[in-house]
């Protein structure tokens, strides 16, 4: 499969209410309703930080563009993504996530179950 990324559109997270400058998401394929198998891209734009709930059996993740920055809940620290960096969970987990660099941050997402990007 081939998207340009001039066709990708952005949209607010279903479900989530809208902010002008908070995350917005585009679905590539599959059905993000279930427990299915789907692919997402995330998009953080500069400045913004957002809690990131799954209630997935499994949510794999690759930094595509900028400096993101994430902190599982109960941790003390946080890590720097740089583009290309892969993460993963296995079960439900929070974590917080900041685009804090000079660009927005860009997150490829895919995951078998549901999960939520919500403003913090």
């Amino acid at each position: 499969m081939k998207v340009d990324a001039s066709n990708i559109v952005w949209i607010d997270q279903p479900k989530i209410p809208a902010s002008a400058n908070g995350a917005k998401v585009a679905f590539l394929w599959g059905n993000p309703q279930g427990n299915q198998l789907y692919r997402t891209v995330v998009k953080l734009l500069v400045g913004f930080t957002v809690k990131r709930r799954s209630h997935a059996p499994t949510f794999h993740g690759v930094a595509i563009q900028g400096q993101t920055k994430y902190q599982v809940s109960g941790k003390t620290h946080s890590k720097t993504l740089e583009p290309g960096s892969y993460f993963g969970f296995k079960g439900e987990f929070v974590d917080e996530v900041s685009s804090p660099d000079l660009e927005e941050s860009i997150i490829y997402v895919r995951t078998d179950g549901k999960f939520h990007v919500i403003p913090s």
